[in-house]
């Protein structure tokens, strides 16, 4: 989210500007350094204390983060309170304000430390960084990962350790690491990744290899004992796999590229995998080394034993594994055999919903229009239990009856398919299939259909698309909330401003009925001075002061119910 940070107040979220005003007016906001140009940290009490980084350019804020869990929106109230700190202290928040014609400004923390060490001879930073180094496992591990050399022989066992040390970093004491921990464990891997980034740009592939291998290998036994919902570690995992594919597309060397390809099948099969799909993203890039017969049948024998192996007895996982298994022998043969054999392969095996696909999508090609239909009925009765596939399969005989013009099917799959997908283009057509007379009669039949099974069609929607006001008040009061009846206030105040009203009452009396925070009182208030404009102000009032004195406890509502 771009922010200009002359008018930052304007651009973030009302209600999260002023509780990050509240805490700079309060002094939460401390330690607040100028780490390098443009580059802010500070840090923030609140439940916790929180770190918060911020970097400017000339006038928008160009990257921030904070370290509490806030994810309600793209900026927290921490951030805005050190925006705060910056804009209204007249500190220069990087390039905020010219340092030109100003007394001499501050130096940064950068340039603090540099010239620190510039003071110390070599003989002291030795002794100083083997001191750190040896009481910080996260300051080792960085150390590590930008010093071992690739050339050495123990390098792999080096990275390996780099990788342990790191993970540890952000280990709890019993050797878990938490979602608070993942994104210090990352941080000697990400140097790490770096290195071998860097390796790669300079054509020295076969040195970057080992690291990405061992990087795949501790991260996806480390993701098995944390919590990453945040993501660090299995991007890790991704970006290393990534890495080596790109790596495979640039080694030339033949023995080389053996060696890869006999490392992606052990890696593949050995036991941390088992549950995750990484393995299959390993198969892939080992599919696009096999260059002869050898080298394909080794491959064909270890995707035959991993789909069995991944067998877990719940029907839709094994089919899955089983599926990517053939679609890389497929990916194979397309490459090497002959379309005879191919097509064959693929009709075999057209009960797996991705190789049907294929299938359509060439028969189609073809304008085989009759061998679509087939292959799509064929589809529908297999996967009667899967309605997701069986729209899929429903989507190609749609697609085949409005090129045969066939008006009979035209109207009877966009009926299926509006009812079973709620996708308005489906309706729209189905509408379009009778005339102006006809509709009205064949609508109180969709209705009556819809309303035993609505599932996947929004109702609100088609009332209002279709102008049945009082049905859409009728469903509504089956099932009002305030959100709900904001979201449809526009289409019912000028209509059923009565209804409207005591339904909103209703529901505020619900709400308040249980005690809460300052925004549900506050959304509360925004109804009511809503209500006032549905012509009885006076009840409103009646209603303020009534509330007031019944909720005396509660004095942030009390203090809300004032601005009404």
């Amino acid at each position: 989210m771009a922010i200009n940070l002359r008018n930052f107040e304007q651009e973030i979220d009302g209600v999260v500007v002023k509780r990050g005003k509240e805490y700079w007016r309060d002094g939460l906001v401390r330690d607040l350094e100028e780490i390098e140009e443009g580059k802010w940290n500070a840090l923030v009490e609140g439940n916790e204390v929180y770190e918060v980084s911020i970097q400017s350019g000339k006038d928008n804020l160009k990257n921030y983060f904070c370290t509490c869990p806030y994810d309600l929106g793209p900026v927290c109230k921490h951030v805005v309170a050190v925006l705060y700190a910056l804009t209204k202290s007249g500190l220069p928040a990087g390039k905020l304000k010219s340092n030109k014609g100003k007394a001499k400004r501050k130096p940064t923390v950068a340039e603090k430390v540099e010239q620190a060490l510039r003071n110390m001879s070599v003989n002291e930073l030795i002794d100083f960084i083997r001191e750190q180094a040896l009481g910080d496992r996260q300051m080792r591990a960085e150390l590590m990962a930008r010093t071992v050399s690739p050339e050495s022989p123990e390098s792999r066992s080096a990275y390996r350790q780099i990788v342990k040390e790191s993970l540890h970093a952000g280990m709890d004491r019993h050797e878990f690491i938490d979602y608070w921990g993942s994104g210090k464990a990352m941080r000697g891997v990400d140097d790490l990744i770096v290195k071998a980034n860097q390796m790669v740009e300079k054509n020295k592939v076969a040195e970057a290899i080992p690291i990405y291998e061992v990087i795949t290998e501790e991260l996806v036994d480390a993701i098995n004992g944390a919590d990453d919902s945040n993501g660090d570690i299995s991007g890790g995992i991704e970006t290393a796999i990534e890495q080596l594919h790109i790596c495979e597309t640039k080694l030339t060397d033949i023995n080389q590229r053996l060696q890869l390809f006999d490392y992606l099948l052990d890696e593949a099969q050995d036991k941390r995998h088992k549950g995750w799909h990484w393995k299959w993203n390993l198969l892939d890039i080992a599919a696009d080394i096999v260059a002869d017969k050898p080298s394909r049948e080794q491959l064909f024998k270890v995707l035959e034993s991993i789909s069995k192996k991944q067998e877990t007895g719940q029907k839709y996982i094994d089919s899955w594994d089983a599926e990517k298994a053939l679609e890389i022998k497929l990916q194979i043969m397309e490459k090497q055999d002959g379309s005879k054999e191919v097509q064959e392969f693929m009709e075999q095996y057209a009960t797996y919903p991705n190789i049907r696909t294929k299938l359509l999508e060439k028969a189609f090609v073809k304008k085989d229009y009759q061998q679509v239909k087939i292959l799509a009925e064929q589809g529908i009765k297999q996967d009667k239990e899967r309605l997701g596939l069986v729209i899929d399969w429903q989507e190609w005989l749609y697609k085949i009856a409005r090129i045969e013009k066939d008006a009979n099917t035209i109207r009877a799959m966009s009926r299926t398919l509006f009812m079973e997908s709620g996708k308005w283009e489906y309706f729209n057509d189905f509408k379009k299939s009778f005339s102006t007379d006809e509709w009205p009669e064949e609508r109180h039949k969709l209705v009556a259909a819809l309303k035993k099974d609505s599932n996947r069609v929004d109702m609100h929607e088609f009332y209002i698309r279709e102008e049945l006001w009082e049905e859409l008040l009728s469903s509504i009061k089956r099932y009002p909330s305030l959100q709900t009846l904001q979201a449809y206030h526009k289409h019912l105040v000028s209509r059923f401003p009565g209804d409207l009203y005591g339904m909103y009452e209703k529901e505020i009396r619900k709400t308040l009925g249980y005690p809460s925070g300052r925004a549900t009182y506050q959304e509360v208030c925004r109804v009511l001075r809503e209500m006032k404009k549905l012509g009885n102000p006076e009840k409103v009032d009646e209603l303020v002061l009534e509330f007031s004195e019944k909720y005396k406890n509660r004095p942030s509502l009390r203090q809300e119910l004032l601005k009404v």
